[in-house]
């Protein structure tokens, strides 16, 4: 569910994103409640590396 969140993250829709940007926080925080997990965090981490280079280059791409 994160992963389609991160992807919708980068739309062009700022109140979208803002509401997409609350549900990632509050599902991170769920997940984190009783104990930090770390695996879980940084699979979290770099899958929106990815999202966001991804969605970079093809704003790169579009602006050209």
């Amino acid at each position: 569910m994160i992963v389609f969140f991160l992807k919708l993250f980068n739309c062009q829709d700022k109140d979208l994103s803002r509401i997409i940007f609350r549900l990632i926080i509050k599902d991170i925080k769920q997940f984190n409640k009783k104990h930090q997990n770390e695996i879980l965090n940084k699979q979290i981490q770099v899958l929106k590396s990815q999202v966001n280079r991804k969605y970079s280059k093809k704003s790169i791409i579009n602006n050209d």
